[in-house]
């Protein structure tokens, strides 16, 4: 089921407001830990489609803009099938409103052939993170499920972070405003100084 989060995770999204300004001010960029979340998610080793979707994305990025891409498993186990989360972003000078951009990334995911929106969007702010959410259900070779998905952008950097949990089978069984609480924190882990 990991495998189908990459692809739906990493919806290609408008970054074109990733630009060059005379005095650039994007002062953070991406990078991925070993583990999220006091080791309740570890990282799974790239593989082709991880690394297919990342230059999908950086082929969208203007040319100081760098796309990341990440696949965590839930547990330590690094199985795919254990279900887990899914980060596709990217760092630059971001010259765009945060909600504009928000909208743009989680727009994207519902262009997706695998997934469809549910529901209405949900606006956030965890640990002074503003934050779009929304439920995606995810269909795949005959399995179902349904995936919160929150971004979040700032003059630095701007990520989706999707969760897939195989338990998941019915909308009444996520909370959109405790997986923004994760997102934030997620977003305080991968967001270091450049």
């Amino acid at each position: 089921m990991l495998g189908s989060l990459v692809v739906v995770g990493g919806a290609l999204f408008g970054i074109g407001a990733l630009v060059s300004a005379s005095k650039p001010h994007g002062t953070e960029k991406i990078r991925f830990p070993a583990t999220l979340e006091s080791g309740s998610y570890s990282r799974v080793d790239d593989n082709a489609q991880v690394t297919e979707q990342e230059r999908q994305l950086q082929d969208e990025l203007p040319a100081d803009g760098v796309a990341k891409v990440a696949t965590y498993s839930a547990g330590s186990s690094g199985s795919p099938t254990a279900g887990g989360l899914a980060v596709s972003g990217a760092y630059g000078d971001i010259d765009a409103s945060s909600s504009e951009m928000r909208d743009d990334m989680l727009d994207g995911m519902g262009q997706s052939q695998n997934g469809r929106v549910v529901g209405e969007r949900k606006e956030f702010t965890r640990g002074g993170v503003e934050l779009s959410c929304q439920l995606t259900h995810l269909s795949q070779g005959g399995a179902s499920v349904y995936a919160p998905a929150c971004a979040w952008a700032d003059e630095s950097t701007m990520a989706v972070v999707l969760e897939v949990d195989i338990a998941n089978t019915a909308p009444g069984s996520i909370d959109l405003e405790e997986f923004a609480g994760l997102t934030s924190r997620v977003k305080d882990k991968v967001t270091v100084p450049k």
